[in-house]
């Protein structure tokens, strides 16, 4: 009988340590704060323009800071339209896909299901059911990719 916090089987050659989990898991929404929200770029620069318009209204001088992180999130953001995105990656949800993992998604040019995985590999426990979703939400992406 295995000692309590030993594994209960051993292999020939395992040394009966306890494997530590993958740096690369994608922990962001573990790590944020509760009542918060991962933003795509697209989503980002709505706001961000919105806020703008607002402070222009209300005869506001933005920050320096400001400015610049609107500038970064527009020259890096992917699509035009955040909300078409959104209706895009929805489907993913259902495959219990994070927001923070769809962002992932969103905030890169993924060509293909295999640079999804590497990637997000929090997806990986997932991967084959999620392998004929990602490649019809990959497609539909590349269809409104703005150009470089």
């Amino acid at each position: 009988m295995a000692e309590k916090g030993e594994p209960a089987l051993k292999s020939p050659g395992d040394s009966g340590k306890v494997k530590a989990p993958d740096p690369l898991e994608l922990r962001l929404e573990q790590d944020l704060p509760e009542n918060t929200t991962c933003l795509s770029d697209c989503e980002v620069v709505d706001i961000l323009k919105k806020f703008q318009e607002t402070m222009v209204a209300l005869s506001i001088e933005p920050p320096g800071s400001f400015d610049r992180g609107l500038e970064y999130a527009q020259r890096n953001r992917l699509y035009d339209n955040a909300q078409t995105v959104k209706q895009i990656l929805e489907p993913l949800k259902q495959h219990g896909v994070s927001d923070g993992e769809l962002c992932m998604i969103a905030n890169f040019r993924l060509e293909s299901v295999d640079e999804v995985f590497a990637l997000v590999p929090s997806l990986k426990t997932k991967k084959s059911m999620l392998i004929v979703p990602l490649e019809n939400v990959l497609a539909e992406l590349a269809k409104l990719r703005r150009a470089a």
